[in-house]
């Protein structure tokens, strides 16, 4: 469509070579009307954030044989994607065997109170499920600049609690003076929340194309300068908003045994004695 109209008069031609509004032009360099320009409404990078809490508590009950020990962690993640404004595709009505009946763009029956055309370029099929025989006008390029872009917020929510008790074993004898053990309860969830916003529902925009009433129908003829012309009511029965959500958890409950060997126990106390030595050196030396 020529940049100075913002849509055409409805019924005007039989089809968009004899319709003075449409042209087949296109300018260079300037393409603004005649190729979508992205980069100019999505962003190079999506927002994001995030915020965490965490605590942790320890209590020696029972000097190093007994500890009683807790941990909390609570962490929120929040993602916004951004694409292009929703191109209508694929197209609401089908073909026989139930795909997009129009290959390119969306089908617009003739009954539509902006349709332009008068002439049919095909008809719904007589074994479709949707609207069987209707004629229509094929291959029409839409995107719901009206809206603006598509966004996809998702927020994720983690929390992780441990608590339980570990301690020495070495109060039972030699034998066990190189054991520890420890058990306890650990809980973890995860949820994620996300959400579909400005997208086409298919029946509901087949419906929006079929009314013939021009304050509810869907008007796919508009210009990039006249998207804000869509009905309220239109734009309601086309538009919609996913909800997607998930949660998975997990309780757990362990108890373990830990044994360091000898050898790691020795050289422990032997590294701490070269370290008092070379302290008291240091020390005399000054």
């Amino acid at each position: 469509m020529k940049p100075q109209f913002n849509k055409p008069k409805p019924h005007s031609s039989a089809g968009p070579e004899d319709n003075p509004r449409y042209t087949s032009h296109i300018p260079y360099p300037d393409g603004n009307f005649a190729f979508f320009n992205f980069a100019a409404l999505t962003a190079s990078i999506p927002g994001a954030d995030r915020q965490t809490f965490y605590g942790s508590f320890t209590r020696d009950i029972c000097d190093k044989y007994l500890v009683l020990f807790a941990d909390f962690k609570y962490a929120r993640s929040y993602f916004r994607a951004a694409l292009a404004p929703t191109p209508f595709v694929p197209d609401p009505f089908r073909n026989e065997v139930g795909s997009a009946f129009s290959r390119f763009g969306i089908s617009v029956p003739l009954q539509n109170p902006f349709n332009p055309f008068t002439v049919a370029n095909a008809a719904i099929p007589a074994d479709s499920t949707t609207f069987p025989g209707t004629p229509v006008y094929t291959g029409v390029a839409y995107r719901g600049l009206e809206l603006g872009n598509r966004f996809s917020p998702t927020t994720f929510n983690d929390i992780l609690f441990d608590v339980g008790l570990r301690g020495e074993m070495s109060e039972f004898g030699d034998y066990f003076k190189t054991w520890n053990w420890e058990a306890g309860f650990r809980y973890s969830r995860n949820e994620e929340e996300n959400q579909s916003r400005n997208v086409v529902s298919q029946s509901g925009l087949r419906e929006a194309l079929m009314d013939t009433n021009p304050a509810t129908a869907f008007n796919p003829f508009l210009n990039n300068s006249g998207v804000n012309r869509q009905t309220p009511k239109a734009m309601n029965r086309v538009y919609i908003t996913l909800h997607g959500s998930g949660q998975f958890e997990l309780p757990l409950g362990y108890l373990t045994l830990k044994r360091r060997s000898v050898q790691s126990s020795r050289r422990s106390r032997l590294l701490c004695a070269r370290r008092r030595v070379a302290w008291g050196a240091l020390e005399e030396r000054s």
